[in-house]
């Protein structure tokens, strides 16, 4: 079962696209913040606004990936 995204939650998503100094991980980190200034606990939900986040060669990868591959935030 998917969970739902709050609305207010995209107000405020940054976005990666790796052309920046920052760094995977500290995007994560940044997406897992946010997630818990909006009470979001549900795996599912962190695992999309992850893959929102997406941009550019990022998008690419990501899209290049095999359906369900991503399945945990862990």
């Amino acid at each position: 079962m998917l969970h739902d995204i709050p609305a207010n939650v995209f107000k405020t998503l940054l976005e990666f696209d790796a052309t920046s100094e920052k760094i995977a991980y500290e995007h994560c980190v940044d997406v897992a913040g946010l997630a818990k200034i909006h009470n979001i606990q549900h795996e599912d939900v962190m695992v999309r606004l992850l893959a929102q986040s997406f941009k550019g060669k990022v998008l690419d990868w990501y899209r290049g990936l095999p359906n369900g591959s991503i399945t945990t935030w862990a």
